[in-house]
């Protein structure tokens, strides 16, 4: 049974550059499911391949009721992951509509995420991107730790090597922007920043752009979470210091040692007048904080979790965090039939419309994309395709724009000649894919957009052409160099920022 025949497609989460997920039905089992499906032009891309078949191996062996399970996966020319769907809303959406937490409605939280990150370590997977994002709270209050597409694990190799960086940069550990090894202390230090967050409604190393944000992991020390939240219980303060220390060995030691911390009644307050040190390295009084969350977890988590209403969350990140880069001209992939007529040359100024000599006074337009983009006609939207109706527009030259979302712009400009005209665009085939690889990690500009950080887990989608490359890493500095894109397939290029 192939995925279409045990799948039915309910509603489309989010359609990203290396996979789109739907919200979907099993047939087989008569249950909801999320399905992440690769999209069929990366499938003869061995790395990306590679990359989705250890995502779903990694989270379909940890069977843990805190972490999303992994149902079925396909391979073949079909790869996909199917795995529960949780009804509920993520943590960071949590922190959108309320701003902040209570110290008594972070608490379940974060034992639940604590718990199964402590469940994941000892099966030798750490995570590498926790953030509010992945951790979900149903509607009925459980909390699951999602998105595993970053974990690594001792036992199953990586495919990113000592050197590179890869994770969220506001939530990374400081070994991980330096391409070092990690282990699960680099997953409690994100969680330290997740209960900061949480606790202040203020992550501590967000930056402007991605290198500002790498360059306050590496070099920024947080204001003690005690002058920023009156009336936080003793040792709390402390607690999130040490998970947040540079040094990993200053952390707790473990994730189970952290549960303790985190549970244990018989700690004493450090309610004290000494000033914090550089790593909140004092190891005593949790004591008094963890009383009063005792005391209040009973009364009040329940109806702070059962106010989680029904929201349909994707367990996959958002796609990347810029837009690609513009294109101003690309080359249009025309229907069967001599239905209309290219102009190479510049496109007009503005909305400016120059009509050649022509047969007809209107034409009817008919326009299809694949997969789809939202259309303008010489500026004005006529839609999203598939269009509801087929414009009439004045024969002549027209410009004609194709956006969407996970392609660069296309413009193209057109002379409409016929009494009926189509225009056919295959988006795949108008740009180019590119994978960059730097020595040892940097953030990738492409014609002046932020576009991702190295190493890249999917790949840049540009326009045919010249385009101009900036790599920026807070301690080696900025490099620029051009590349040039002449068919739509994927172009690999490596740079060492050591070397000049």
């Amino acid at each position: 049974m192939n995925r279409a025949e045990r799948y039915a497609i309910l509603e489309t989460i989010q359609v990203g550059t290396v996979a789109v997920t739907y919200k979907a039905h099993d047939r087989v089992l008569d249950r909801r499911v999320l399905l992440k499906v690769l999209h069929p032009r990366l499938a003869a891309d061995s790395d990306l391949v590679q990359r989705f078949r250890r995502e779903a191996l990694l989270q379909a062996r940890l069977k843990h009721p805190g972490i999303v399970t992994v149902y079925d996966s396909g391979t073949g020319d079909d790869f996909y992951i199917a795995s529960e769907f949780v009804e509920g809303r993520t943590l960071e959406k949590l922190l959108a509509e309320k701003g902040r937490l209570t110290t008594a409605e972070l608490v379940p939280i974060v034992l639940a995420v604590a718990r199964a990150l402590d469940y994941a370590h000892q099966h030798g997977v750490i995570h590498r991107d926790l953030k509010p994002a992945n951790i979900m709270i149903s509607a009925s209050g459980e909390v699951k730790l999602a998105d595993f597409g970053l974990a690594c694990a001792r036992d199953l190799g990586g495919l990113t090597q000592e050197g590179s960086v890869i994770g969220t940069p506001s939530y990374m550990s400081p070994e991980q922007a330096r391409g070092q090894k990690v282990d699960s202390r680099t997953d409690i230090l994100a969680l330290g920043i997740v209960v900061y967050q949480a606790l202040s409604g203020t992550n501590p190393f967000a930056g402007a752009t991605y290198a500002d944000a790498l360059s306050l992991i590496l070099n920024h020390e947080p204001q003690p979470l005690s002058e920023l939240v009156g009336g936080l219980p003793a040792g709390l303060s402390e607690l999130v210091g040490r998970m947040l220390a540079k040094d990993p060995s200053a952390r707790p030691g473990s994730t189970d040692e952290l549960v303790r911390l985190l549970t244990a009644d018989s700690l004493q307050s450090t309610a004290d007048s000494r000033p914090h040190t550089a790593h909140g390295m004092r190891h005593r009084g949790y004591g008094l904080w963890l009383v009063a969350c005792g005391l209040l977890i009973a009364v009040v988590a329940g109806v702070v979790l059962a106010r989680v209403r029904h929201v349909n969350v994707a367990a996959v990140p958002a796609a990347a965090d810029t837009a690609p880069p513009r294109v101003d001209s690309v080359a249009m992939q025309p229907a069967a039939g001599p239905s209309f007529r290219s102009i190479d040359s510049a496109p007009p100024e503005g909305n400016r419309t120059d009509r050649p000599n022509r047969t007809y006074a209107d034409c009817r337009l008919r326009i299809t994309v694949v997969p789809w983009a939202e259309v303008l006609l010489d500026g004005r939207l006529l839609g999203t395709t598939p269009l509801s109706s087929e414009p009439v527009v004045t024969s002549g030259r027209h410009i004609i724009t194709l956006r969407n979302p996970y392609y660069p712009e296309v413009t193209k400009t057109v002379a409409l000649d016929q009494p009926a005209c189509t225009l056919a665009f295959n988006l795949d085939r108008e740009v180019a894919q590119v994978y960059i690889s730097v020595t040892p990690w940097a953030v990738v500009a492409i014609d002046g957009r932020v576009v991702d950080t190295t190493p890249m887990d999917r790949p840049i989608p540009v326009a045919l052409g010249s385009h101009m490359i900036t790599l920026t890493h807070p301690e080696l500095g900025v490099r620029r160099d051009s590349i040039r894109t002449d068919s739509p397939r994927v172009y690999r290029v490596s740079y060492d920022m050591g070397s000049r």
